[in-house]
């Protein structure tokens, strides 16, 4: 069995903390905002028949869905900049 004794640099400069549980939060997120996302192209059809709305009002929806990337890009990129990205 191979083991790294505490006074080999390699000991040293590893990493003591574990990211597992920060990758299966990111990797959560990730598919859910997916999820979500094609989830709101799958509700536009059922949504136009049952709303009684034109194709022009449901697409609103669409374009008030990813109107968010465009609102939060930059207050968010500040608060990086301020912060931090590390």
């Amino acid at each position: 069995m191979n083991t790294i004794s505490s006074n080999t640099p390699a000991a040293r400069n590893a990493p003591s903390a574990s990211y597992k549980s920060a990758l299966v939060v990111v990797t959560t997120l990730f598919f859910m905002w997916g999820f979500l996302t094609c989830l709101n192209d799958i509700l536009v059809s059922p949504s136009e028949a049952n709303l009684r709305l034109k194709h022009a009002k449901i697409m609103f929806m669409q374009f008030a869905f990813f109107r968010a990337y465009f609102l939060f890009s930059v207050p968010m990129g500040k608060i990086v900049e301020l912060v931090g990205y590390k």
